[in-house]
């Protein structure tokens, strides 16, 4: 894992001095070798956290045997052996055994091609010396970020935003209004967006295409283009566990190479606990997991991981917190997450990402499994409210008028979602951390946020159910945009490589294959999962409560954080580029401290945009 920067420019001289500096704001992604690659109108840099091939010879940027080619490259190719036999048997054509080269070989022989037979994370660009050109790739689910700037005959990438704002100042708090009003809906910037003016991702499974005169991005993988399979109806449900076993083992395997320390994140959920019991059987020694646990029981699971690290034997680690502790993170979620993102659940990432830091440089995760065996609540909840759209809009919306006038925030909220147009207006509702908060603030009541659900679910294939187009919209934005973004940011905050077993593509394409009915049946989320799992853990963990992490935001803004958020709230000189009213945020605050309404989620966003612009400013 690393980070990656480069600026071709063929208009004036890149100066190396901002590049330098650009390229060490990102050493937290890579500390362990820092190298510049100087070129004729281009500059390339490299941050590298050293996992496979730990010697000078895997060091970046790598340029190709006859230096046509110069790779830059983030992340992990996990069935790099099996390509590298493919593209050639004979060793003395190889500098290195790592994936990276791997990576370079496989573009000189298949060209664009070589993207279909990549099996892992990554963002990476190749530059072709001869034709002045670039060919830039980002992985399937999104897992590894690319950031880019296009202007006038110079091109600009990077892991992060903030390094091509560093070495592009005019770009230097000029915000995206658009991207800003769809952040105050979702708490986080989807791709293509950033949070900048003319700086964009590459979005997941898409590759682009660079020269001084063009840009052209096509996508080269598409869940869309992944459809349900009738042979699981006439297939034994022994046989689905099965074949699904054998690939999560397969996924867990790869994974575990690596040329460092390996260890595992374990909160004693599901998810997680499968990964470790598997890693565990594949292991020839003990592996090492990793929790936190809390001394407030409501936010604390250590007595499940206690349990299952006892089950399977491992090296466990736990550091008890006080929810408290995680305020001590603050200055590193300032530092590292460079646009707003306001999921809570960033704070024990990183707290757990510091603690396993310590011994490994590699950890598995559970991530992504919710999204793709139906493991979220909203699945069963939308299934029913698909059921009541059919009721005509009057009857409707005299369900709602009762709803409201109960005095349950739940309720409130479902009464919101009767009287929507469609299922993607309601699952869009769902998602968003705004709800029906708007009321509060002049943000937009045309939700921008669903006219990006609206604008990925035109793609998708026709007549599936409501579960299935709201897991699809799931995979693409609440895993990729969001959740992947915060895992990523969190463990790269740390130095720490993070590896996500369930996103493996033979997973996620069986997954899409796999008819909802074997995902949630009889109201049990992830059956199939679960099925699975039996065979590893205990009936307690498999049949437990799902329980995320959870932060006391709403306690801390009436305690620690108070005053830290009306700082912010009352520094009128952040609302300018804002589609916000300063009385209006300040309505809203008033609102959670007198504990009218439970509005702590867009309020804290709210917030955390307020924070990132008072950050900036105080960098100018």
């Amino acid at each position: 894992m690393c980070g990656i920067l480069g600026k071709i420019d063929f208009n004036k001289k890149i100066d190396k001095q901002d590049f330098i500096k650009s390229l060490d704001s990102l050493i937290h992604r890579g500390p362990d070798n820092t190298n510049i690659l100087e070129l004729s109108h281009a500059i390339f840099g490299h941050q590298r956290l050293s996992v496979l091939d730990l010697s000078k010879d895997g060091n970046q940027p790598m340029l190709s045997n006859d230096g046509r080619y110069s790779i830059i490259y983030n992340g992990e190719l996990y069935n790099f052996k099996s390509l590298r036999q493919e593209i050639s048997t004979k060793n003395n054509e190889w500098n290195s055994n790592s994936d990276t080269e791997v990576i370079l070989k496989a573009y000189q022989k298949w060209g664009i091609n070589c993207l279909d037979k990549f099996e892992g994370m990554f963002a990476f660009v190749i530059w072709d010396s001869y034709k002045k050109q670039i060919f830039g790739a980002r992985d399937r689910i999104g897992v590894k970020p690319f950031y880019y700037y296009n202007k006038n005959k110079s091109f600009t990438f990077a892991s992060r935003p903030s390094s091509i704002i560093k070495i592009n100042k005019n770009l230097k708090n000029q915000y995206n209004f658009e991207t800003i009003k769809i952040y105050l809906h979702s708490g986080y910037v989807p791709a293509p967006y950033s949070i900048y003016d003319e700086v964009f991702q590459l979005k997941p499974g898409h590759y682009l295409i660079w020269d001084q005169n063009d840009l052209k991005i096509n996508e080269w993988w598409s869940s869309n283009n992944i459809y349900e399979n009738e042979k699981f109806n006439s297939l034994g449900q022994n046989e689905i566990i099965d074949e699904l076993n054998e690939l999560l083992l397969a996924s867990v395997k790869k994974r575990l190479v690596s040329d460092v320390p390996v260890g595992v994140f374990l909160s004693g959920g599901l998810d997680s606990s499968l990964i470790a019991a598997m890693a565990s059987k594949l292991s020839d020694s003990k592996i090492r997991t990793y929790s936190i646990g809390f001394k407030d029981k409501k936010y604390d699971e250590s007595y499940y991981s206690s349990m299952v690290a006892k089950h399977i034997g491992s090296n466990h680690k736990m550091k008890i917190l006080n929810p408290e502790d995680l305020l001590d993170l603050l200055d590193d979620f300032e530092s590292k997450f460079d646009e707003p993102f306001s999921d809570s659940a960033s704070f024990p990432m990183l707290a757990i990402s510091k603690f396993a830091r310590n011994d490994v440089k590699v950890v598995l995760s559970g991530d992504g499994s919710d999204e793709l065996f139906g493991g979220y609540h909203y699945y069963t909840l939308i299934k029913k409210l698909d059921l009541i759209l059919n009721l005509p809009y009057g009857a409707r919306k005299i369900l709602k008028y009762f709803l409201k006038i109960m005095p349950n925030h739940k309720l409130n909220l479902l009464a919101e979602c009767i009287t929507k147009n469609n299922i993607i207006e309601i699952f869009s509702f769902m998602r968003s951390v705004s709800k029906d908060f708007h009321s509060f603030s002049k943000i937009d009541t045309k939700n921008s946020f669903y006219e990006l659900f609206l604008e990925s679910f035109k793609k998708m294939p026709r007549n599936e159910t409501s579960q299935k187009y709201a897991s699809r919209l799931d995979l693409i934005h609440t895993l990729g945009d969001g959740y992947m973004q915060k895992v990523d940011l969190s463990t790269m905050s740390f130095s720490l490589e993070a590896r996500e077993p369930y996103l493996d593509r033979n997973i996620v394409e069986f997954s899409l294959q796999l008819p909802f009915k074997f995902k949630i049946y009889n109201n049990i989320s992830k059956y199939i999962l679960k099925k699975v799992a039996l065979n590893y853990l205990p009936k307690e963990v498999v049949n437990r409560t799902k329980q995320g992490f959870e932060v006391p935001i709403s306690k801390w803004l009436k305690g620690p954080l108070k005053n830290w958020a009306l700082e912010r709230i009352e520094n009128k000189s952040l609302y300018d580029k804002l589609p916000l009213e300063i009385n209006d945020i300040r309505k809203l605050f008033n609102v959670h401290q007198n504990g009218y309404r439970n509005v702590t989620p867009y309020l804290w966003n709210v917030i955390i945009l307020l924070n990132f612009i008072q950050k900036n400013q105080n960098l100018t």
